[in-house]
């Protein structure tokens, strides 16, 4: 079934041409298409949109670890893609979680980088449509 998600390369890691480059191979060689890209910037209210299941509505009622996620996202640019292909949910998870242990981490901290990692993707088809509809919404930055 032919499927619609949004990849982030997360800040630190967005300023490293070889870590786009690199997701961008192994999608296209996944099979995917991406349709469209631009680095962008978060703010805070889009970082709560985007992260609306850990957000919560508020502060006092996101998850532990939503205060270091807002902050890093909105921390610098990221660079986003919106992706379509065959199961393009489930493979390009599958991508990102082995790029996940190939690209260095930003820290050895394991609780840093559940936070500070390389690259996000959306997890369902509703996800999708709301990052897709974030993302779709934002300037491009240089």
């Amino acid at each position: 079934m032919k499927q619609l998600t949004y990849i982030m390369v997360k800040p630190e890691f967005a300023e490293k041409p070889e870590v786009i480059n690199l997701v961008k191979e192994e999608a296209v060689k996944a099979g995917m298409t991406i349709l469209r890209e631009k680095f962008i910037k978060y703010t805070k209210e889009l970082a709560q949109k985007h992260y609306a299941e850990h957000f919560r509505g508020s502060y006092e009622n996101a998850k532990g670890f939503y205060l270091n996620l807002e902050g890093y996202i909105t921390s610098g640019k990221a660079y986003g893609m919106v992706m379509e292909g065959e199961n393009a949910i489930e493979t390009m998870r599958s991508i990102i979680k082995r790029l996940r242990s190939e690209v260095p981490p930003v820290s050895d901290d394991p609780e840093i980088n559940m936070t500070k990692n390389v690259l996000h993707g959306s997890d369902c088809d509703t996800s999708a449509i709301n990052e897709i509809a974030i993302f779709d919404s934002m300037p491009a930055v240089e």
